[in-house]
């Protein structure tokens, strides 16, 4: 029998005892793992092109009027099919 044979259950204990369990060794690593998640994010959001003031009001007004005439459009669809219904109903 080789050394190498004879210290094999040895050194599982060894794992066991230093905490060679999985789940131990993912919670322990988990305030680890959420902090760089944390530094990354902030790296990312330096490398962003921030719009400029009246870039952002543009684009929100963009927006506002968009959503008015799509909520205006899917208004008439609805009284439209209502009607329809009621028409079939009675």
């Amino acid at each position: 029998m080789a050394k190498d044979e004879k210290n094999l259950p040895k050194e599982k204990e060894k794992e066991k005892k230093a905490g060679g369990n999985k789940f131990v060794r993912a919670i322990t690593a988990l305030p680890r793992r959420m902090w760089n998640a944390i530094t990354n994010s902030y790296a990312e959001l330096r490398k962003v092109t921030w719009p400029s003031r009246k870039d952002l009001i543009n684009y929100t007004a963009i927006v506002l009027v968009f959503m008015i005439i799509m909520a205006c459009v899917v208004g008439v669809l609805d009284l439209g099919a209502t009607e329809l219904i009621s028409l079939i109903i009675g």
